[in-house]
Order: C-alpha cells, then structure tokens, then sequence
C-alpha cells in the first residue's frame, strides 16, 4: 500500500509540473489543456480527501504530512463538535473525512491553517445547503466552483 502512496504522490508531482508549464500557454488550446489539467488535479486530490475516512495513512502519506492524533482529536472537538445538530444523516466516517481535510490538508491547500480549510468546509454548507460528501463534492471545494449558488 506505501508503494502505492508513492506512485498517486508521483501523479501529483507530474501533473503540478504539466499544470505549470501548461500555465504558461499562449494559446486558446494550450490555455485549454491547462485547465484540464488543473481539473485533474483537483479531481485527484478530491478522490484523496474522500478515500481519508477509509484509509488515513494513505491520505498522510500523499500529503507529506505526519499522523497527528491529536490534532485530529482537537478537530473533532474544535470543528465538528459545534456543527453536530447540523450533520444529521452524514456518516461518522464523512465526519472524520471533513476534520481528516480540516487537519491535514491537500497539497494545494498545504498553506492554509487548519481553521481556514475548515472555513472552506463551512463556505461550502452555506452555499451548497449539504455538507461535502463525495468525490465531485470534494473537487467543486477544492476548485471554489459552486453549482448551486445563487
């Protein structure tokens, strides 16, 4: 299972490195291929923050981050504590997924503070009226894309 860790980190590297020189396309086409990568990009790091509840050490491990048990125990109290009533019918493991991205984060939200991903959570509940569940879920926070808004 590490060794397969290590190749989805490896994606990652890639695809961050195609995004950046796509980045810098003159072209329409070329700007194209750069925002389908970019989609990539965040597809593979939703398909992450979701799979967390079913394997962590996976989700560490891609992150570059190390298992903190009690950072996680702290984002349970901290994040998902004050929001229980409103997480009727979402599961205890979507619950750790959402503390589990709060906590550790993804690559390209490696620089945010754990109480600014989990303000992302929040933003997504009060445009979405649901909390992010799925894989498309993920991406669509990931990204900032808000279908349902407005």
């Amino acid at each position: 299972m590490e060794f397969e860790s290590l190749i989805k980190g490896a994606i990652f590297v890639i695809l961050g490195s195609v995004v950046a020189l796509l980045a810098m396309a003159q072209s329409p086409e070329q700007s194209a291929y750069a925002g389908e990568a970019v989609s990539q990009a965040f597809n593979l790091e939703a398909a992450q923050v979701a799979a967390s509840s079913v394997n962590l050490d996976d989700f560490v491990l891609y992150n570059k981050r190390s298992k903190n048990i009690e950072a996680q125990d702290w984002g349970t109290k901290n994040f998902i504590g004050p929001v229980k009533s409103l997480l009727k019918g979402v599961t205890l493991g979507q619950q750790y997924v959402m503390n589990n991205f709060a906590i550790y984060g993804t690559p390209s939200t490696r620089k945010l503070l754990p109480d600014q991903r989990w303000q992302k959570v929040l933003e997504y509940y009060r445009h979405q009226h649901s909390w992010p569940i799925t894989v498309d879920d993920w991406q669509a926070l990931l990204s900032g894309h808000r279908p349902n808004s407005y």
